[in-house]
């Protein structure tokens, strides 16, 4: 465990890394290693993962929102600006780089310095070397599931420059770890999910009942949130040793992936025509996800599924609108009902983007 988390360390560009059982896990070390008191404002971008606003809700904090940029699902300044003059008991700043895209740093750095509210990145959508992925916040924290950039079959990794914030986090999963029966279960559960997405299976199982529920009006998947359910449990707990062996070996094969992801986006861009709309992002962001922003996400979602192409839809939502907000969030409610995933992986081939770019141009 200590290897995966130097070599973590080292690849992120940071001092500390404590791997723990979830990036939530992750979430909630940060956020009670910052001692934060009780009822103290968190703000959340609106269009977020809603076990984000849920983990800071568990621990006795109330998460805040505000609105995000329509092009880039990253937060907007402006709304950060204006959620702070509302709530000037924010006591952290959450910080998404929304699917990989990198979010405007330099500005949120800039007005969270000027009233002295710290930030926190999530940064559940990469995994960056370096000077890539160094810290812009006091704290920031990966995910390490199946379908992330890098997968160690489960787990997540809270990470800092600061040595008495990681000193605190250490002590607080020291006496916690998860057991090998609860990891050998997590492994077993995330190898049957890496296996059935496997396109050459997919294409045998899983795609033929998603084109059989998306010809009668169904989703394969129920994504209903409950937000009243607790997502966090008890205690904090240190990844057993089998996720952090496959951590490891994931570490070395990274950055070939993170520059095909970089490659495979910058060709799709290309290809697709301007009237498709997309999330804006730079040609150094490594995607985690390729998202269009259909008029019609259903009817698009339809055609590119008899044609072949499996999407993703609903990753992501509005969270204003489930953990109530004291303002609409019109650019967060907007993205979450249009969002569209195209398949994305270091895998695809130059003919898999050019094939999934023609149907998406055909059909728009």
């Amino acid at each position: 465990m200590a290897e995966f988390e130097s070599a973590a360390a080292k690849y992120l560009g940071v001092r500390h890394a404590i791997a723990v059982t979830s990036g939530r896990e992750a979430l909630a070390l940060i956020l009670q290693g910052l001692r934060l008191s009780p009822g103290s404002a968190v703000v959340v971008p609106a269009f977020t993962y809603h076990a984000v606003p849920a983990a800071v809700r568990d621990l006795g904090l109330r998460p805040v929102f505000a609105d995000v940029d329509p092009r880039t699902f990253n937060l907007s300044p402006e709304s950060l600006e204006e959620c702070l003059g509302r709530h000037p008991e924010t006591r952290l700043v959450l910080v998404t780089h929304t699917f990989g895209v990198q979010a405007p740093v330099a500005v949120l750095r800039d007005l969270c310095q000027k009233k002295g509210i710290p930030i926190g990145e999530d940064r559940a959508h990469e995994f960056l070397r370096g000077n890539q992925g160094n810290l812009i916040g006091v704290a920031g924290f990966h995910s390490l599931e199946t379908s992330k950039p890098l997968s160690a079959l489960g787990g997540g990794i809270a990470v800092t420059d600061d040595p008495d914030l990681a000193d605190r986090m250490r002590r607080m999963v020291g006496a916690g770890r998860e057991r090998a029966v609860e990891a050998t279960r997590a492994l077993v559960r995330q190898v049957f999910q890496a296996l059935i997405t496997w396109p050459p299976v997919f294409a045998l199982s899983a795609y033929p009942a998603a084109r059989a529920c998306a010809l009668v009006g169904r989703d394969l998947e129920d994504r209903r949130v409950d937000p009243a359910r607790p997502v966090l449990g008890p205690t904090r707990r240190r990844l057993h040793g089998l996720h952090a062996a496959v951590g490891l070996a994931a570490l070395d094969r990274l950055d070939s992936e993170n520059e095909a992801r970089i490659h495979l986006a910058g060709l799709l861009d290309d290809l697709l025509e301007p009237r498709v709309l997309r999330q804006r992002f730079e040609r150094r962001d490594a995607l985690w996800m390729f998202t269009l922003l259909p008029g019609d996400r259903d009817r698009l979602a339809f055609h590119l599924l008899r044609a072949g192409i499996d999407v993703k839809r609903d990753l992501l939502c509005d969270c204003s609108r489930l953990f109530g907000s004291d303002l609409p969030m019109p650019n967060a409610a907007s993205v979450a009902r249009r969002a569209l995933h195209l398949p994305f992986h270091p895998w695809l081939g130059e003919a898999d983007i050019r094939r999934m770019a023609e149907a998406t141009n055909r059909l728009w």
